[in-house]
């Protein structure tokens, strides 16, 4: 199992923000509850927009008024014989903080004060943020409301905020009629895997740099080397990185791959654990094919490494193989996710030759 705060340190990357950042930042005590970790962190985020001001937004309103304002509703003044008094029905935009992202923002903190394992500490602190957001109206919590969320500009504190909020509801991690946990999701092996990619691809751009500028990370599709009419068949399975950069001076393919184990039991060798061969399959032909492409685009011999990822948690043994074919390679990796974040941090920059 993958210790609680380092679930908690993947998320961040996969959410573009570093866990270093101010905002972000949690304490550093173990903690094996991530609604408290996240409950941390919204409090240390919201503070920080109390002080730079909470976003506002316009609204439609619609109400009698004696002053004109906006769109007049002749037939629903007459209707309302609003005139008779004074008065007219209009339409007209008002900027309020009464907006999605704030109601998203109050409709979480109410779920998580209901939540039976909440720290009292955390707990009073989201009483004092619920009595700052008096003005706003809760909204109820589905995957489709936060579909509509409009942020203008470079909103990263909102734009973490909401990350833990829609994560909190998409794997549905508190019950919201007894206030219980629910981590079922962090068993999830799907989940999880793609969790570690988006980890993965976003950790390597944020911390791998050259000559002062990030490393363009990213997936990329990979053409087959097939020639002619036969290579555009229709029945040819797609081939996409799960990230894939130039560092240094070789191009990186690496695949992130999430199983309980990574290594299978070989049916002829006893005592002989054998790698999963579709995996090895998979990471080589994006190699060939992609090594093949370079030299049809008339592109110099450029090394080309392949790695493959698997996570390693408590009493799993780490492992790195190497196998060196021409001027490339390909290397088979286990990274340990039940260490420290700087441990994390500095083996994944060694694999590929990075300092950060």
């Amino acid at each position: 199992m993958i210790p609680i705060r380092n679930i908690y340190f993947m998320l961040c990357y996969a959410w573009n923000v570093l866990p270093e950042e101010r905002w972000a930042r949690v304490g550093t005590e173990d903690s094996n509850d991530l609604l408290n970790l996240f409950a941390e962190a919204m409090l240390r985020a919201f503070q920080l927009l109390r002080k730079r001001g909470f976003y506002r937004g316009y609204v439609s309103v619609t109400e009698e008024t004696r002053s004109i304002r906006g769109k007049i509703g002749f037939m629903e003044s007459l209707r309302k014989l609003s005139h008779e008094q004074g008065k007219l029905v209009c339409t007209f935009d008002e900027l309020t903080h009464n907006v999605l992202p704030n109601q998203i923002l109050k409709a979480t903190f109410l779920l998580l004060y209901r939540y039976q394992g909440l720290d009292k500490s955390l707990k009073a602190g989201i009483s004092e943020c619920l009595k700052v957001l008096e003005f706003v109206e809760p909204v109820d919590l589905n995957m489709r409301v936060f579909q509509r969320v409009l942020l203008p500009g470079r909103q990263r504190v909102y734009s973490f905020l909401l990350h833990i909020c829609r994560f909190i509801v998409e794997h549905r991690l508190v019950n919201e009629d007894d206030g219980k946990a629910n981590f079922s999701a962090f068993n999830q092996e799907e989940k999880m895997a793609r969790l570690f990619e988006e980890f993965l691809r976003s950790f390597y751009r944020f911390e791998l740099t050259e000559t002062g500028n990030r490393v363009s990370v990213r997936k990329q599709q990979i053409r087959w080397l097939f020639e002619g009419d036969t290579a555009k068949s229709p029945h040819l399975p797609g081939m996409e990185t799960d990230l894939m950069f130039r560092y240094g001076d070789r191009q990186f393919i690496i695949d992130a791959k999430y199983y309980k184990e990574m290594m299978t039991a070989s049916r002829f060798e006893q005592g002989h654990a054998k790698l999963h061969s579709p995996n090895l399959y998979q990471i080589f032909s994006y190699m060939i094919n992609y090594a093949s492409e370079l030299k049809c685009a008339g592109g110099d011999d450029l090394p080309i490494h392949g790695i493959l990822v698997y996570p390693v948690a408590e009493g799993r043994a780490s492992f790195r193989e190497t196998y060196a074919f021409g001027l490339h390679q390909l290397t088979v990796y286990s990274v340990n996710l039940n260490q420290s974040h700087e441990g994390i941090k500095k083996d994944l920059l060694a694999l590929v030759g990075g300092t950060g």
